[in-house]
């Protein structure tokens, strides 16, 4: 049965339009995967369960099909990671520059006990696995037991596909132990910055009408830094550089990502 006018949990909108029977013929068939007890639905590529949690169940990326296993990465796609590692930790032996490559995970990767599809396949694991039995494991990062781990911060925001400040925060620890570099203490600073309230709607969020909120907790600088800009939009030719003169750590971090 429809939950109806269930209360909110740190994310508010007009429940009962979203649990109560919808037509499910008029949805896109091969995302429509409707449970028995009414746990989730899912609208405009967005799944949302009986808790108020977002994930990303469609687009560009095709999600389900790659968790469900009815997509896989092709076997020239696992070998090209692997030829990608290997010729980017070479430049950077060459460089005499430490090289990690982070797999950020996706949402429904981490928070498998609040995704209502069990035995999912993690495309990270497709990858790392790959790569287990040679010494380019040690380049790669893929830190789902990391945030699993510390489930009580919310890594994940509520209605995004992206990490809460304090997930980052956690996936920035994995980072700097992965490189051998010592701010611990440093890092438990930052999170004792993590403390700005904001009612946002999330990506996912936004994809309702009307949109759902959520609560965020965001860091609050207290540091000196600047930050030059490019005119980039969304992932296209974006470069940002941030130039802080009292960083503990006083070294070139370069990174490149989607």
């Amino acid at each position: 049965a429809p939950v109806g006018n269930a209360p909110l949990s740190g994310v508010s909108g007009p429940a009962e339009a979203f649990f109560n029977p919808i037509d499910y013929e008029t949805q896109r068939q091969e995302w429509i995967i409707r449970m028995s007890d009414n746990s989730y639905f899912i609208h405009n590529d967005v799944l949302l369960t009986k808790s108020k949690i977002a994930f990303l169940a469609g687009g560009n990326h095709s999600v389900l099909d790659y968790i469900t296993g009815k997509k896989k990465p092709t076997a020239d796609s696992i070998k090209n990671f692997g030829r990608n590692i290997a010729s980017r930790a070479y430049i950077a032996e060459v460089c005499k520059s430490k090289f990690l490559h982070v797999i950020f995970p996706d949402k429904q990767s981490v928070m498998q006990d609040e995704f209502p599809l069990k035995n999912t396949v993690r495309l990270g694991d497709l990858y790392t696995t790959s790569l287990a039995s040679t010494s380019l494991k040690h380049f790669v990062l893929f830190p789902t037991q990391a945030l699993q781990s510390h489930s009580e911060l919310e890594p994940f925001q509520k209605l995004d596909t992206h990490l809460s400040d304090h997930g980052s925060l956690i996936v920035l620890r994995a980072i700097v132990k992965c490189l051998g570099e010592d701010a611990q203490i440093e890092i438990d600073e930052l999170q004792s910055l993590i403390t700005v309230k904001q009612i946002n709607n999330g990506d996912l969020g936004n994809k309702f009408s009307p949109k759902l909120t959520q609560e965020s907790t965001l860091l609050k600088t207290n540091w000196n830094y600047q930050h030059f800009g490019s005119e980039g939009t969304f992932n296209n030719g974006q470069i940002d550089i941030y130039l802080s003169p009292n960083a503990p750590i006083q070294k070139k971090l370069l990174i490149f990502g989607d």
